[in-house]
């Protein structure tokens, strides 16, 4: 498995006065849909393992996340261009830990596949907070809150969305798995999962999120003690809302079996991490056809791909960078790797790649770099700046466990 740069959108809802509180819980409880006995469906663009699609605003598109970890959101520039107005404010906190506050609007129209949701609260938030955001280009988010108004199968074999108010129209044939969940204010489903007899209750289930499995650290701390089943690094471990996390250690862990509901998957590799964070996401949910029903609070999971045994092995350079203020940075490094044996570091600035200098980059070239750091190659050379000197780097792809 090579290490993907991870994201996740998800949001919480902080309510520190009752009035505020009433005022938000208000605005997004709100919505309706127009039609009724409808079917839909719409095309996602699955690139960035995290599906975005087209939806209709007052007649022009947009291009939106498909995020049940999250309520609806729109950007501040198309608060501004629609004219919106407020109607809440609170702060919201993010998959990172940050908090900051932020408007609470109401959306008069959005239209997906051709079906109208009307009413539609949504949080106003700077989608330019980070070069990962600037990479996705993208003006809003489908949240749950609006998701709960019907019945959802995502199709991730073909990359497509089909919701409905009524379930019988979805396809709901074939092998299945069904878990119950609990849904939060905002409508985001949790669920529970039982990690080598650790039961881990409300874990988000989230396609806004480009990883696997995350979890806090602090119950598995003694059931991987050795280096065949666990692995760890210091550095950036995720991007949430707000930007990159703090610096922190976190821990790749093979796990012996991972039970949701009836289903269990044996020997995958998940990721902990030294605060509260459960997340569930795509790259466990893409192998599935999922079918998401808020009335009956169900989720139900449709094998496409047999990867209930396959093994996860974490083969890599050793490192993952990001971009800090225009420069390549080294983000992560992880112990007893390449990059670690080499002696590079977290912070350090990286000036070129092979023949490909970092400087100056395009913001395409920024882009390709970050999705695509190198996967197609077994042996890699870095020429970092580190105290105002050149230093080069040769690295060697490898399993870590």
């Amino acid at each position: 498995m090579k290490t993907p740069t991870i994201f996740s959108l998800l949001l919480f809802l902080l309510f520190f006065t009752s009035c505020n509180r009433l005022k938000t819980i208000s605005v997004l409880k709100s919505g309706t849909t127009s039609q009724t006995n409808f079917v839909g469906s719409i095309p996602f663009d699955f690139s960035k393992k995290i599906p975005f699609i087209n939806v209709k605003i007052e007649g022009k598109e947009y291009r939106f996340m498909y995020d049940t970890g999250a309520p609806c959101v729109i950007s501040t520039e198309l608060y501004k261009q629609l004219g919106l107005e407020a109607s809440a404010t609170s702060k919201v906190g993010d998959s990172s830990g940050v908090k900051e506050k932020q408007i609470y609007t109401t959306l008069n129209q959005v239209e997906l596949g051709g079906i109208n949701f009307q009413d539609i609260g949504a949080i106003v938030m700077d989608l330019n907070t980070s070069e990962i955001f600037d990479c996705l280009d993208f003006d809003g988010i489908i949240g749950a809150n609006l998701m709960r108004m019907a019945k959802w199968e995502i199709d991730y074999q073909k990359n497509v969305l089909h919701f409905s108010d009524n379930i019988n129209k979805l396809n709901t044939e074939g092998e299945s798995y069904v878990l119950d969940f609990s849904p939060v204010r905002s409508g985001t489903p949790y669920v529970d999962i039982t990690v080598d007899e650790v039961i881990v209750k409300n874990v988000t289930f989230d396609t806004g999120s480009a990883g696997y499995l995350t979890l806090p650290a602090k119950p598995f701390k003694d059931l991987y003690p050795n280096s065949d089943t666990r692995q760890s690094g210091y550095g950036v471990t995720s991007y949430g809302a707000y930007g990159p996390s703090s610096l922190d250690t976190s821990f790749y862990v093979k796990t012996n079996s991972i039970n949701i509901g009836k289903l269990t998957e044996s020997n995958k590799m998940i990721e902990l991490e030294n605060r509260n964070k459960e997340i569930l996401g795509n790259l466990f949910l893409e192998n599935y056809r999922v079918i998401m029903d808020w009335d009956n609070e169900i989720i139900t999971l449709y094998p496409t791909v047999d990867n209930t045994d396959k093994n996860d092995n974490l083969d890599n350079f050793g490192y993952n960078t990001r971009f800090d203020n225009q420069k390549v940075t080294i983000s992560y490094i992880f112990n007893q790797s390449s990059a670690d044996k080499a002696g590079l570091k977290v912070g350090d600035e990286v000036i070129k790649i092979g023949e490909f200098k970092t400087t100056d980059l395009t913001s395409a070239e920024r882009c390709a770099l970050l999705f695509k750091p190198y996967d197609d190659v077994d042996n890699i050379s870095l020429v970092i700046l580190r105290d105002g000197k050149e230093i080069k780097f040769s690295l060697a792809r490898s399993p870590l466990f």
